[in-house]
């Protein structure tokens, strides 16, 4: 499958219309469909949230607390388990 870009607002248009209809449709393939565009949605915003921590890590000032701070939230927001990070950003 291919991708393909829509509106920001059209997204959230999407994202309400899939959240209203929880619970209200009687047909089980539609609310596997229903189920499976929530589940893409949601993963969609998660990326989006993980991508805009990367960009505030990467463009605050190296060695300060700002970004120290991002560093830290998108780590955290990526999954990656403490022991795998290091202490402090290190310099190449």
């Amino acid at each position: 499958m291919s991708d393909f870009k829509i509106s920001k607002d059209l997204f959230n248009d999407v994202y309400r219309l899939v959240l209203l209809l929880d619970g209200l449709i009687d047909d089980p393939v539609l609310e596997e469909i229903r189920r499976r565009v929530e589940a893409g949605i949601q993963e969609k915003v998660d990326a989006r949230i993980r991508r805009q921590a990367f960009t505030d890590y990467k463009t605050a000032q190296r060695g300060s607390a700002e970004r120290e701070n991002a560093r830290k939230k998108y780590l955290d927001d990526a999954g990656i388990h403490k022991d795998w990070r290091s202490e402090k950003e290190s310099e190449i």
